[in-house]
């Protein structure tokens, strides 16, 4: 879903630069970081890293052979 900022909030984004933004649901009082698209996407790569790395330290993860294997037979049945 994506919505359209306030002109409050479009203000308060130019006014504090490359710094995300916190915003307050008045009805609930939940605070919410508004940041760029690119910065969020950048934020999802390193918890997915954070992820495996802490899956890998907990002997969660599989070696890497058998992960290619698993990575050319799903190739396979998608048939590429």
């Amino acid at each position: 879903m994506e919505t359209n900022l306030t002109p409050e909030q479009s203000q308060a984004l130019g006014s504090i630069g490359e710094q995300p933004l916190t915003v307050v649901d008045p009805a609930t009082k939940r605070k919410y970081v508004l940041v760029a698209a690119d910065e969020f996407a950048k934020l999802e790569t390193v918890a997915a890293i954070r992820t495996g790395l802490d899956q890998m330290e907990a002997g969660e993860g599989k070696e890497l052979s058998h992960a290619f294997d698993d990575i050319r037979s799903q190739l396979k049945r998608r048939g590429l």
